[in-house]
């Protein structure tokens, strides 16, 4: 059960030095699946996590640990506010090994159980770095904040998209990242997400923030380059318009219109779902469009996959005036519900068996030669196709089979304006 307001927020704190030197690391990533948020040593080598609602005092934490140079451990502790507990990490470069295979098995991280330590020596730093001024990048757009100060980073007329504040000398947003009828809202709130679209993921470390929508598409992004400079990326899908910012600027569109990799050329930075990964990086970055498979059509000029798509379009779109033809008959007789719902049971029926998978075949071939990185929100009609057939009492609405074809042709339209 969630705590109470009067309960304290419990966390997992620790000290990390080289197992080594014995000298202080500052910079780790330090990060768990039960916490709020990841955390990043100190000057001293010092993180505190702080750990979610449902985590009682002794309960086991597992926390992964990896900084560039180290090899990346996980240890389990307890949740504790009482103690600290002293963690050592080993560099790379400590031990070499001229067996590749001790190599490999160096880098798979290890885990152990640490036992806490009520105090440590702390060493005077020879430097620190000024860390009341953030400079942050957004789709070209530049700001520098300091700290309890605001600003909008992205803003349409009177609505502001992305805003940012620097809050005890840390950097955090607000960002509205979808809000659109039939699929709920998803927006982040001082760096932490709310969804109500259970297909969207986010991943994060020290340095970075990443959310993906269900086409592993990374729709946010918000890295630190250095401590005190932050560039952030997004889709933002509001209503009927895209809002767009990336390395090549700002823009808007339709939603109705994919948005290319050619306008957005972010790529993923990790590896999903975050509950199977753990949020690793990726060894490639990728834009989040998985290869499709060969399809059907791949052999088929543009030309000839538009004619057959146009032909597929008319054919559907006929069937469902046909059906709405046989409903209006039917209402004018007086006939009572069950006669029309059967109409549109029988509609549901002929649709899925003759004209459902091949509406699959060509949606998949269109999108995969327009490369768009977001499918407009039209393409999501063949989500709602499955859905209703399964689960709406008279099967597919006939709304929905006149919307797929009027987007088949709207992407055939693309396709040949953009050869």
């Amino acid at each position: 059960m969630p705590r109470s307001p009067a309960q304290a927020i419990l966390h997992v704190r620790g000290h990390i030095t080289d197992a080594t030197t014995h000298m202080t690391v500052a910079g780790v990533s330090v990060g768990a699946i039960i916490a709020r948020h990841s955390a990043m040593t100190d000057v001293n080598g010092f993180f505190s996590l702080e750990l979610r609602d449902e985590v009682k005092p002794g309960d086991a934490v597992t926390i992964h640990i990896e900084k560039l140079g180290y090899h990346a451990i996980d240890v389990t502790v307890a949740a504790s506010e009482a103690v600290p507990y002293p963690i050592q990490i080993s560099s790379l470069k400590a031990s070499p090994s001229t067996n590749p295979k001790e190599q490999t098995t160096q880098q798979t991280p290890a885990t152990e159980t640490v036992q806490p330590r009520d105090s440590f020596p702390l060493p005077t730093p020879m430097f620190t770095e000024a860390s009341d001024r953030f400079n942050i990048s957004a789709g070209g757009m530049s700001t520098t904040l300091t700290n309890g100060k605001s600003s909008c980073l992205v803003g349409v007329v009177s609505t502001c998209l992305v805003k940012g504040y620097v809050e005890a000398n840390k950097f955090v947003v607000d960002a509205e990242l979808y809000v659109g009828p039939g699929h709920g809202d998803v927006r982040l709130t001082k760096n932490e997400l709310h969804k109500d679209v259970p297909e969207w993921d986010r991943c994060f470390d020290a340095t970075t923030l990443e959310i993906v929508d269900d086409r592993l598409t990374p729709v946010f992004q918000m890295t630190y380059t250095t401590p005190n400079d932050i560039v952030i990326y997004g889709i933002l899908r509001l209503g009927p318009t895209a809002y767009v910012f990336s390395p090549n600027g700002f823009n808007s569109q339709a939603i109705t219109e994919p948005v290319t990799e050619d306008q957005y050329p972010v790529k993923r930075i990790f590896k999903y779902p975050s509950r199977t990964y753990q949020c690793k990086e990726l060894e490639a970055p990728t834009s989040g469009v998985e290869p499709a498979a060969t399809g059907p059509y791949s052999d088929f000029t543009n030309a000839r996959l538009c004619k057959m798509t146009l032909t597929e379009s008319a054919r559907i779109y006929k069937m469902a005036d046909d059906c709405l033809q046989a409903l209006t008959r039917s209402a004018k007789n007086q006939e009572s519900d069950e006669p029309r719902n059967d109409i549109r049971r029988a509609f549901s029926k002929q649709f899925m068996t003759c004209c459902a998978q091949m509406v699959r075949d060509i949606d998949r071939e269109l999108l995969l030669r327009l490369k768009p990185v977001v499918i407009g929100e039209d393409d999501r009609l063949l989500h709602e196709m499955e859905f209703e057939s399964k689960h709406n009492p008279t099967g597919v609405v006939l709304s929905t089979v006149e919307d797929i074809s009027l987007n088949e042709r709207n992407l055939c339209a693309q396709l040949m304006k953009s050869k």
